[in-house]
């Protein structure tokens, strides 16, 4: 357990446990009662809760690396409920990058909560020992995505035929 809880103006970021995490995924409504809070998040279902299946499982094998494995919950404030998330895709690399990613339920979409929260969860990662640099991919389409990304300063550094690779440094 950590007592890690990032804050901004509108939003606390909190990452979730591994109990928490495999509640999730197992139970909404048992997950919402042990947080005191309500899940108003993205789906979960699909690609998504794959993800969070295969995280949880990698949590449970690497437990000192859990904080580069969970998901960082968007909680807003006001409503006191899940509204997104946000996670890195495995413990850094031996450069010293990790990757990011994140989403954000489609009715708090463009209002700034996805900017504001990786804002939090980069500044945080790169406050972190040995690490230099923060990835993520976009879809050439995502333009909502690709605003998120420049706007914490990340720079396009590759473009293949449906995504684009940016990075933050340090």
């Amino acid at each position: 357990m950590n007592n890690i809880r990032l804050q901004t103006e509108r939003l606390a970021i909190v990452p979730l446990s591994t109990d928490e995490l495999g509640l999730l995924i197992d139970d909404t409504a048992a997950f919402e009662a042990r947080l005191d809070l309500v899940y108003n998040g993205e789906g979960l279902n699909g690609h998504l809760l794959d993800v969070m299946k295969w995280q949880y499982k990698k949590m449970l094998t690497e437990p000192e690396s859990y904080l580069w494995r969970t998901f960082w919950m968007f909680v807003l404030k006001d409503e006191n409920a899940i509204i997104g998330s946000a996670g890195f895709k495995g413990k850094p690399d031996i450069s010293g990058s990790v990757e990011i990613g994140y989403g954000i339920s489609e009715a708090y979409r463009s209002q700034g909560y996805t900017t504001e929260a990786v804002a939090s969860i980069c500044n945080w990662a790169l406050m972190q020992d040995g690490i230099n640099s923060i990835i993520a991919e976009t879809d050439k389409n995502h333009i909502a995505s690709q605003k998120v990304l420049q706007k914490n300063g990340f720079k396009l550094i590759k473009e293949n035929d449906n995504i684009l690779s940016w990075r933050l440094d340090g």
